[in-house]
């Protein structure tokens, strides 16, 4: 390597080096230089896990693509995954992406449109892909990588942790691969996207930081501003955005887009759930205490369960504790029923119930476990969700320990999704199975019929209102004779 380099700076290098290995040198050379400084960080990192944080229009494609193009250049014969979120995204932003960086630098790549595959001088490829295809995951299972990219991550509805940790992740050791998720914040705070960025007080420029909240992923960020190619643009498309309309600066959409900002939006949230009012730090038993437990089966979805406590004396109801878990067999579920039950039973009656579409498995769960759990009440869902917003506005419903509640973290990410016809349903793909096992638990509670007590008033008090009372009965009747 020294006597290249000694080659190169003599300034004869063109006798010694043969003319297809200087071609190949400034091709790749030319390749990296296209890149400006933030995504050059970026593919530089050398972390197995790469997290790219940026508003639209940064740059993340051109990044995550510029970086297989170049290392495929250097590794022949390996093979690179980049998933957009739908087939239109793959087609019609990665693909031409990739045309032009090939046509841009004169690589010399032969592009398959049928199969979006392009494949490099010495035999490396690229296999573009769109999420939402039937079993594109499945095409993944079993190849050695050296990188994969998922575009838009943060808009993904499949559990890409989960995808990552059983079939990525282990299939990139061989060749030293690396993962790649690039987004701009999605609009519902979940995913793996949003796990990896969450522990950020806010959004600043960095390179190569760890995740505060998911330990192995590196996190890359910065804006359009960064972006040479695209900054004027950029600048006056937003400024234009604001001087006509400043209030769209306080818009989720704009600060998303234009800020690389995660924001919640608080109205067309599912659930009204304020931490300051309805959490509590811990819950004490009583006596006379009457508890809930709300189970809600899932798979592919998570097993959902929801504890919770009301008295007839009391117009409060209260989750002690939530749980789910993904892929739960039926023993595993029994047994955590068991452990409420166990944790109940000593100071008062426990009832179990569950979601009514899960019967026949309830019934199974009866006979096998002996576990006397019954259907919840089958009435409009939207109808509880309206009366749980009610209470939770009023204060009547608790939550302990909501900074820990996987209840608190379904509710603060579900939103409505408004259909065509006008009508609202929970947004596809949102988690919901704490928010569903707490409303069948909800449903069957009678913490509603609490009537607070009427004080007795001091003798003193009752007299003096039933003079009052006397003198208005007697001024009312001499006024009506005066009419008439």
């Amino acid at each position: 390597m020294l006597a290249l380099w000694l080659i190169l700076l003599m300034g004869n290098w063109d006798q010694y080096v043969p003319a297809d290995l200087v071609s190949e040198w400034t091709r790749r050379a030319d390749l990296t230089d296209s890149l400006f400084p933030e995504q050059l960080a970026a593919i530089r990192d050398p972390s197995t896990l790469k997290c790219i944080w940026t508003t639209a229009r940064a740059g993340k494609t051109r990044t995550v693509l510029t970086d297989f193009f170049d290392d495929g250049l250097r590794h022949p014969g390996n093979r690179y995954n980049f998933i957009a979120l739908t087939s239109n995204s793959a087609a019609e932003i990665a693909w031409p992406e990739a045309k032009e960086i090939d046509r841009d630098h004169h690589l010399g790549c032969t592009f398959t449109e049928s199969r979006l595959r392009i494949t490099m001088p010495g035999g490396s490829w690229i296999r573009i892909y769109g999420a939402d295809r039937p079993g594109w995951m499945d095409r993944l299972y079993g190849q050695k990588f050296r990188r994969t990219a998922f575009d838009e991550a943060a808009f993904f509805h499949v559990d890409l942790e989960s995808f990552i940790v059983d079939v990525l992740r282990p299939r990139a050791i061989d060749l030293g691969g690396q993962i790649y998720l690039s987004s701009i914040p999605g609009y519902i705070p979940r995913g793996l996207f949003h796990e990896v960025i969450k522990g950020f007080p806010e959004r600043v420029n960095m390179s190569s930081v760890p995740s505060p909240t998911k330990p192995g992923w590196s996190v890359h960020s910065w804006t359009t501003e960064d972006n040479p190619w695209m900054r004027a643009k950029f600048i006056a498309d937003r400024d234009q955005q604001i001087a006509e309309n400043p209030d769209i600066v306080d818009d989720p959409r704009f600060r998303r887009n234009y800020l690389g900002e995660t924001i919640i939006e608080r109205g067309q949230r599912v659930y009204g759930f304020d931490p300051d009012k309805n959490g509590i730090a811990e819950w004490e038993h009583h006596a006379g205490d009457r508890y809930v437990l709300g189970l809600d089966f899932g798979w592919d979805d998570q097993t959902a369960f929801s504890l919770c406590v009301w008295r007839e004396d009391s117009p409060h109801f209260v989750e002690i504790e939530s749980y789910s878990e993904k892929e739960m067999l039926l023993d595993k579920a029994a047994s955590f029923v068991r452990g409420y039950v166990a944790l109940c039973e000593p100071h008062g009656t426990i009832d179990i119930v569950g979601d009514p579409a899960h019967k026949q498995l309830f019934e199974e769960f009866r006979r096998r476990y002996d576990l006397p759990i019954m259907p919840a009440e089958k009435t409009d869902k939207y109808a509880w969700i309206e009366l749980v917003n009610n209470d939770l506005a009023l204060n009547k419903i608790k939550i302990c320990v909501p900074e820990k509640s996987p209840h608190v973290e379904e509710m603060q990410g579900l939103t409505w999704k408004v259909l065509s016809t006008g009508r609202k349903i929970e947004q596809p793909g949102a988690p919901n199975d704490v928010c569903d096992a707490f409303l069948v638990a909800y449903r069957h509670a009678y913490h509603y019929r609490y009537e607070a007590p009427v004080p007795e008033l001091p003798k003193e008090q009752l007299e003096e209102q039933r003079m009052l009372a006397l003198v208005e009965a007697r001024a009312e009747s001499s006024n009506d004779a005066w009419w008439e």
